[in-house]
C-alpha cells in the first residue's frame, strides 16, 4: 500500500511539474479523492493502516495515502517533498461553491477527465487542476 502510494503521489507530481505552462508558482486545485475513483477501487476493498508516521493516524478505511484530501496535501509535501501549494476540495461542486471561477474555468474543470486518464492534470488559469475522481 504504501509502495502504491508513493508511486501515485510521483506520477502525480510528474503530471503537475509538465504541466503546459507549468512555472512551480502555481496553486495546485486538487478535485475529489481517489477512494472514489474506480482505477484505485472503493473504500473498504482493502483495507489497510496508513504506518508512516508523516501522515498521521492509520485509517483502516483508507486503500492508499492520498485517498482523503488532507492526507493528499501532507503525502504530497511531508513525504515526496514538494514545496507547491495544495489546497483540496472533495468535488467540482464544492470548488465552484467557495471559490470565484468564471464559466469557462468551470467547463474546463468539469470535463477533465479523472486521474491517471490523459487531461486529469491541466493548467487552467493561474492554478493547476488534479481531478482524482469524478463527482
Amino acid at each position: 500500500m504504501y509502495i502504491e502510494t508513493i508511486s501515485a503521489g510521483t506520477r502525480i507530481l510528474d503530471r503537475i511539474e509538465n504541466c503546459e505552462g507549468f512555472t512551480g508558482t502555481e496553486e495546485v486545485i486538487l478535485i475529489g479523492a481517489m477512494q472514489y475513483n474506480l482505477y484505485w477501487g472503493t473504500p473498504g476493498e482493502q483495507p489497510a493502516m496508513i504506518l508512516n508516521e508523516a501522515l498521521g493516524p492509520g485509517n483502516p478505511n483508507n486503500i492508499n495515502g492520498i485517498c482523503y484530501a488532507s492526507i493528499t496535501r501532507r503525502f504530497l509535501n511531508n513525504v515526496l517533498g514538494s514545496t507547491l501549494l495544495f489546497t483540496d476540495y472533495p468535488s467540482v461542486d464544492s470548488l465552484v461553491e467557495k471559490d470565484s471561477l468564471s464559466g469557462d474555468e468551470i467547463e474546463k474543470i468539469r470535463i477533465m477527465t479523472a486521474f491517471p486518464a490523459d487531461g486529469s492534470v491541466e493548467k487552467i488559469g493561474d492554478r493547476v487542476y488534479v481531478k482524482l475522481s469524478n463527482d
